[in-house]
């Protein structure tokens, strides 16, 4: 089986837990799909809950949130450095804040999006499909909802996706890293 750590980096406002669930749920949701042998671990990481050391999961989702990566809370910097640490060995996903905040652990920079938020259902054109993806369409439609974006990826960034709203909207870093600036996990209605 394989174990998966849910850094969960904002918490879903309490009125919409019931109908919508939360950040960490959402994951779940979406892998429970893919019928995989797998099991999560949550860890509240905007309240200062990070797992013991990287390799305490097999790998890592991190998850949206109201934060901006450029905020100087302790419990950012804290992932940062773990961050940096962990991609040398485990596979890390990063949904939005957890795509901003990657590439600003690894070298890159992340700024207010000058555009404004993207809110809604984005498309965006498949630019350079890793060769581990077995479908390759021309675009993808993800549901969106941020206003940072990542200006300058990390180094050893290969840009997967990208659109005119969000030219850095998907990537790889490395050879571990799996980064989204929307989100998979999230459901229209919400």
């Amino acid at each position: 089986m394989i174990q998966i750590g849910i850094l969960e980096t904002g918490q879903n406002r309490p009125e919409l837990v019931e109908e919508f669930g939360t950040f960490a749920g959402w994951f779940e949701d979406l892998f429970a799909e893919s019928r995989l042998d797998l099991s999560f671990a949550t860890f509240v990481v905007c309240e200062d809950d990070l797992p013991s050391h990287p390799e305490a999961c097999h790998a890592y989702i991190i998850t949206g949130s109201a934060a901006s990566s450029n905020d100087s809370d302790a419990w950012i910097r804290k992932l940062e450095d773990f961050i940096r640490i962990a991609s040398k060995n485990v596979p890390i996903i990063g949904v939005c804040f957890g795509h901003q905040v990657i590439h600003k652990a690894l070298g890159g920079r992340v700024e207010r999006a000058k555009q404004g938020w993207g809110v809604g259902v984005h498309d965006y054109d498949l630019t350079d499909p890793p060769p581990w993806m077995a479908r390759k369409p021309s675009h993808l439609s993800f549901c969106a909802s941020h206003n940072d974006q990542v200006v300058e990826p990390a180094p050893d960034t290969n840009i997967i996706a990208r659109s005119e709203f969000c030219p850095v909207a998907a990537t790889t870093v490395g050879r571990n890293v799996l980064t989204v600036q929307s989100h998979p996990e999230m459901r229209k209605a919400f």
